[in-house]
């Protein structure tokens, strides 16, 4: 069942921020014990054709693997153990994507889903990624958003559950984005916050797209952005965040 997307206003980077090892299950328990609404994650494909929850092509820097994420089997990356921010091994391991939407239910978390693609497999992922989504939310229900910087990914997603929310993701100048035009299917945009202004933001409004803006980590920036109108700072200390969002009525 689709629910209708609302973003919270401070959403967790890659599951916690800083609260925990990056893309965890324990990421997820811990934004929800500090009183958070919405995280965000990253999904690619296993070489199997899993969709797992990791942002780098490659294993070496989150996890205590080797290799790449699209060389190598679901049945190998659940074993491995996750690093913490230090580069230290926990004993957290690396998810699955039905794992952190299981998990997200569980808290009452809403879900921003970015599909990441390994190089040469956006039709592939985000086709892939839709599917198992679509397939998940004919026995649960729970708020997510589908993002993408891929046009392609979101395209072959969009094939498959049409019916599901989208977002454009920019690392560009916000309005050089909002001229390009190609936003088709997209409820939302979100962008750079080194490559975002007010005028912008209100541009994308007025166009009646919802409004989120990464990586902010400064609660005097955030409570700027808020002030334009954006809906939703995406953060790797979304603890902090929130306390400034709510002392400042702005939630």
């Amino acid at each position: 069942m689709k629910l209708p997307w609302r973003w919270s206003p401070v959403v967790a980077h890659r599951c916690g921020g800083r609260l925990a090892p990056e893309n965890s299950l324990e990421g997820l328990a811990r934004a929800a014990a500090a009183g958070l609404q919405c995280v965000e994650f990253d999904v690619m494909l296993a070489q199997c054709g899993t969709p797992v929850v990791i942002h780098d092509e490659t294993l070496e820097r989150t996890t205590c693997g080797e290799g790449r994420v699209a060389d190598t089997a679901w049945s190998a990356l659940k074993s491995l153990r996750l690093r913490d921010v230090h580069g230290t091994p926990t004993d957290s391991r690396l998810p699955s994507l039905v794992q952190v939407l299981d998990a997200c239910a569980l808290h009452g978390l809403a879900a921003n889903l970015e599909i990441k693609p390994s190089t040469g497999c956006a039709v592939q992922t985000g086709r892939a990624v839709a599917e198992r989504l679509k397939t998940w939310l004919n026995d649960a229900s729970l708020a997510v958003l589908l993002t993408s910087f891929e046009r392609q990914a979101l395209d072959a997603a969009m094939a498959v559950a049409p019916d599901l929310d989208y977002g454009h993701l920019f690392d560009g100048e916000a309005a050089a984005a909002l001229a390009a035009g190609d936003l088709a299917g997209c409820s939302h945009l979100v962008f750079n916050d080194a490559h975002v202004d007010e005028s912008s933001i209100k541009t994308a409004m007025t166009r009646g797209y919802g409004v989120a803006v990464y990586t902010v980590n400064d609660a005097a920036r955030a409570r700027d952005l808020w002030s334009w109108g954006v809906a939703g700072v995406i953060s790797d200390v979304p603890d902090g965040l929130a306390t400034a969002c709510y002392d400042t009525s702005l939630a």
